[in-house]
């Protein structure tokens, strides 16, 4: 992840000081020399700044040290303002809605206009603006620190009046768990007065370990944070902190901030080191996610829907997925992250398709129905993903309409689904072209659920040309796509009765299946047995009686296999494939094997 460097006066160190946060667009940290220098002048503070300014970084770390910051202080030119950049669209925004004052330096004249519409209200200090009689900016900008930032004798009383001293040791990878650590010691009431050292993001050096010494020196307790990383060779804190504590004669507190129970009840999953012990896993892992760690429901949610170590239990699997649900529910409305958000966003959708699989259809509209909710949410915070996401939940709600058989319903959605992807497909990006291709599909499906094969044939023509150019690529996915494609139009070639037509699109698809199932991946397979069955029927059509027993007996040979997973949709196609089967024996009169 980007890691956040400092500056002080005279180079020391920061720890104690209030953190002011260079906020800028990247190409503007061509200013940090002096923004800093105006303002280590004026406050002895520690000012914090990206060590390598990108677009690209961790957002849930990033925002962690950020909600550390006392001020942010951001220059304000035009390419802040008119390229989307991180600095506004989410620092910025970060910092409002966590209450972290920000002082906007108006860096360029004419932005005024501009800036209002993208900061609204917020007072800026214009470094360019002259005025008779009105205070210069210099003193103005004198005047905000020393409102916002603690003077050196404040701040001296303001440490005399704790009671005692923790001193915090932790990895650094583990610096998100340290700080809940810190706020779980707050929120006792008689840990109020007690104040809490850990040594930030410094690296260790000659000054570094006087400052470890020194704040060892005067902490009443060592919190020692523990996490499977302090087994880790070559960390300073089992080399350098923590023998230093038992030196001085620390009282020594082991907090476990991630408890082993995950770890070793996957070693018990997977035979890692230890024999392979589902029933032991199960507990274990049980005994993780009571803690609420979303890995622990995660696993759980995996090894009931698959069978993993435990009797598969689908219902399990989606009680799993629902408490899963609201972990991540609960940690977006507390922390509004982009991860928080994408991670909600993931399991609502897995949540909607489990209960579509198993026919819980008010279920799974009820989870789209939130997809759709966070997206249009999102669509206020400008995030770039909004758009695609809201497509992605009209299509699926279109589905859910399409089950019960409402087509007008269906329609409704999958228009404004269809509207989405056109616009965002003009960008060319394949992912795209092919949710367009999709959307197509869906529109076709809803034609020729009405018998206007002319209006189905036309929206599935425009899927195939896109599958077309995407399966060029040759990728696995593009060619399954278009494999779809030919089996959608040859059912319209074959509602018209043109049977060789069909047989053609039906052929097609299935040169391109049979080439896919030589992985062995189950959706290959299933789709490989629907192009049988598909040729099979028109064999049945053509009265062909032995050529479609031998397309159903392809098709029977898979759904037994994918069957034995216990899937629900595998379990259907297989009473698909007996069907089609007794029907062969039907039609020959031999009506006991049919029966």
């Amino acid at each position: 992840m980007a890691k956040l460097a400092y500056r002080t006066r005279g180079n020391g160190l920061p720890h104690g000081k209030q953190k002011v946060y260079f906020c800028a667009h990247p190409d503007d940290y061509v200013l940090l020399e002096e923004v800093c220098r105006s303002v280590l002048e004026r406050q002895d503070c520690s000012f914090w700044y990206d060590e390598a300014p990108r677009e690209a970084y961790e957002e849930e770390e990033w925002l962690s040290q950020l909600s550390e910051m006392t001020l942010f202080v951001m220059p304000v030119t035009s390419r802040l303002l008119w390229q989307s950049n991180r600095a506004l669209d989410v620092e910025f925004a970060y910092a409002m809605k966590r209450h972290i004052p920000v002082l906007p330096l108006m860096w360029e004249s004419g932005l005024e206009e501009e800036y209002g519409k993208m900061c609204g209200d917020l007072q800026y200090l214009d470094r360019y603006k002259r005025e008779d009689g009105a205070m210069r900016y210099e003193e103005k900008l004198t005047k905000y620190l020393s409102s916002v930032l603690v003077g050196d004798e404040l701040a001296k009383k303001v440490r005399s009046a704790f009671d005692a001293y923790i001193f915090l040791s932790y990895r650094k990878k583990d610096r998100r768990k340290a700080q809940e650590l810190m706020r779980l010691i707050h929120k006792n009431e008689f840990c109020r007065d007690v104040a809490i050292w850990y040594d930030e993001y410094l690296v260790p050096g000659e000054s570094f370990n006087k400052a470890i010494e020194e704040a060892l020196q005067k902490s009443d307790l060592f919190a020692l944070a523990v996490t499977p990383n302090l087994l880790e060779d070559g960390n300073y804190v089992m080399q350098y902190e923590y023998p230093k504590a038992k030196l001085a004669g620390k009282e020594i507190l082991p907090a476990e901030l991630e408890g082993t129970d995950y770890f070793i009840g996957l070693a018990y999953l997977k035979g890692i080191d230890v024999e392979v012990d589902g029933e032991r896993a199960e507990r274990l892992l049980q005994k993780a996610a009571e803690r609420d760690l979303p890995e622990a429901m995660e696993t759980l949610e995996s090894m009931y829907h698959n069978g993993d170590g435990v009797e598969r239990n689908y219902r399990t699997a989606i009680a799993w997925r629902e408490r899963l649900a609201s972990h991540r529910r609960a940690a977006y409305e507390r922390e509004g992250t982009r991860i928080a958000y994408q991670k909600l966003f993931s399991v609502l959708w897995n949540l909607g398709d489990d209960w579509q699989a198993l026919y819980g259809i008010s279920e799974a509209e009820a989870a789209y129905v939130e997809m759709s909710d966070l997206a249009l949410e999102q669509r206020e915070k400008n995030s770039f993903s909004w758009k695609r996401d809201l497509a992605v939940s009209y299509g699926k709600l279109g589905d859910i309409y399409m089950a019960r058989i409402d087509l007008m319903g269906a329609e409704k959605y999958y228009l404004k689904s269809l509207a989405i992807d056109e616009e965002l497909a003009a960008s060319g990006a394949p992912d795209a072209k092919r949710d367009l291709a999709i959307s197509y599909d869906r529109l076709g499906d809803i034609c020729e659920a009405r018998n206007d094969l002319a209006g189905a044939e036309g929206y599935y023509l425009n899927s195939l040309a896109i599958r077309e150019k995407l399966a060029a690529s040759g990728a696995p996915q593009a060619k399954r796509d278009l494999s779809v494609s030919y089996n959608s139009l040859g059912d319209i070639c074959k509602a018209r009765n043109d049977l060789a037509g069909a047989e053609g699109y039906y052929l097609n698809s299935l040169a391109i299946m049979e080439e896919l199932a030589v992985s062995g991946a189950p959706e290959a397979q299933r789709s490989l047995s629907i192009s049988y069955i598909k040729l099979g029927d028109i064999c049945m059509v053509q009265n062909d009686l032995a050529g479609a027993e031998k397309y159903y007996l392809k098709s029977l040979a898979i759904d037994e296999e994918l069957a034995a997973s216990g899937a629900p949709d595998a379990k259907r196609d297989l009473a698909i494939s007996y069907d089609k089967l007794g029907d062969i024996c039907k039609a020959r009169n031999d009506f006991a094997d049919a029966e």
